[in-house]
């Protein structure tokens, strides 16, 4: 399994509870796929879709290495993705960035 399909497999593993399973996979094809639940397994995801598509697909099994992005369509917080392990902006290891505190004089002393 190359690097890529493990990170897409313990995203789809790690999925944070607080959001909903359904979103849209991007593919390698430049396919769309929405999906409103999934399973998976060591190697492949499996979709589930609200309607069936052109051909009468419900469910379409998905290798992880055809992902290349993943969209989120419900309206989150991002306090639900740093409970996924996502950082804030400029943070290591989920600390927060050393701002240094600027005092009111440094301040006029400058302008």
């Amino acid at each position: 399994m190359s690097s890529v399909s493990q990170v897409w497999r313990e995203f789809f593993c790690n999925w944070p509870v607080e959001l909903p399973q359904r979103g849209v996979v991007v593919t390698n094809f430049n396919e769309q796929i929405p999906f409103v639940s999934f399973l998976m397994n060591e190697h492949m995801l499996m979709l589930e879709r609200m309607a069936p598509d052109a051909n009468g697909g419900r469910r379409m099994l998905l290798p992880y290495d055809f992902i290349v992005g993943v969209k989120i369509t419900d309206p989150v917080k991002n306090e639900v993705f740093v409970q996924a392990g996502f950082l804030q902006g400029g943070q290591k290891n989920g600390t927060k960035p050393r701002v240094p505190p600027r005092r009111a004089e440094e301040v006029i002393r400058r302008e």
